[in-house]
């Protein structure tokens, strides 16, 4: 077993918020994101958007290292690391780091 405590706060439901990101991140279209994940209102797909948008805002995914924590004690070593607070949703606080 991993001694990382962060592989306990991996859900299937956190592999399904990757798919989100990465779908639009490829096709920056709402509507190929919400058939894929098969909701039926574009209103639940717009959480992931506003993920996507709030972690990269209109700069490119690919100029960033972005990094998540569910301590506060992570958060810190995050911000000693130079990574920058973005958001929090769904019990994780997001950063990010320019390469």
């Amino acid at each position: 077993m991993h001694s990382n405590p962060r592989f306990l706060k991996i859900h299937p439901h956190t592999f399904r918020h990757c798919k989100a990101l990465r779908e639009y991140h490829k096709t920056r279209s709402p509507l190929h994101v919400k058939k894929i994940l098969g909701h039926k209102s574009l209103l639940t797909t717009q959480r992931y958007i506003e993920l996507y948008t709030e972690i990269y805002g209109d700069l490119k995914p690919d100029q960033y290292v972005c990094e998540t924590a569910s301590t506060v004690k992570e958060a810190k070593q995050l911000l000693e690391a130079g990574f920058e607070f973005v958001c929090e949703k769904a019990d994780l606080m997001y950063f990010r780091k320019r390469k």
